[in-house]
């Protein structure tokens, strides 16, 4: 039995009575590691890799090209980075993840979806087509597809088929107030103006104050 007196039991308690909590202790390491951890890495993208991330794109590009790089046989992973390129403007290398991904898993319309879209931005409107008519193949009545699909035609001087596609689209969307408001924009470059107008105030019934669709009425009723 210890005696309250024993000088080892005294020193003890007084030691611990001066010196810095445990976890205090811990919690300051931790932050300097972190501290240096940031400083380290910015040292070697400015120094090293010369590539400092100033953007959220930018960002997202570099984390999706470490999921990638994870798991390469995924293609979930090479659709995100494919839509990560066109954020960027890469359109070349959206592309390319774009085929990876449907090599991956053909049935996954992810990847012509994001192939698709790269090809639009590119100016190679047929191929952009030919990628969301592949898509259509599984899911004919796929929405994103048929916008994806009518937005290029009109891009190729197609209005009647861009209508065509983006009336086809709200089958499965008929509240979509922002494709209601692409279509109506359609008709109204097509000259008419009626059908233009219903869609617009069609979108508005879903979404009264959907700017797009208010600044839409706002023109037809200057002109």
């Amino acid at each position: 039995m210890h005696d309250f007196d024993d000088p080892v039991v005294s020193d003890t308690a007084e030691s611990d009575s001066e010196s810095v909590p445990l976890w205090m202790t811990l919690a300051v390491v931790v932050l300097i590691v972190s501290i240096l951890g940031v400083v380290g890495a910015l040292v070697y993208s400015v120094f090293v890799t010369e590539e400092v991330p100033i953007s959220l794109e930018e960002r997202d590009l570099i984390f999706y090209k470490d999921a990638v790089a994870n798991n390469p046989q995924s293609a979930t992973a090479h659709i995100s980075l494919a839509q990560a390129y066109i954020q960027v403007g890469d359109y070349e290398r959206a592309i390319s993840e774009g085929d990876k991904a449907i090599s991956l898993d053909a049935k996954d319309l992810g990847g012509y979806l994001a192939k698709g879209l790269a090809l639009e931005n590119a100016g190679s409107y047929q191929q952009a087509i030919d990628a969301y008519d592949q898509a259509l193949e599984f899911v004919p009545t796929h929405p994103t597809a048929l916008l994806r699909k009518g937005l290029t035609l009109a891009q190729m001087g197609d209005l009647d088929g861009a209508i065509e596609a983006v009336e086809a689209s709200l089958t499965d969307q008929p509240t979509a107030s922002d494709v209601l408001v692409e279509l109506g924009r359609l008709y109204e470059a097509k000259g008419d103006a009626a059908v233009a107008r219903e869609n617009y105030e069609k979108a508005l019934e879903f979404i009264p104050d959907y700017a797009p669709a208010l600044e839409a009425l706002q023109r037809l009723d200057a002109s």
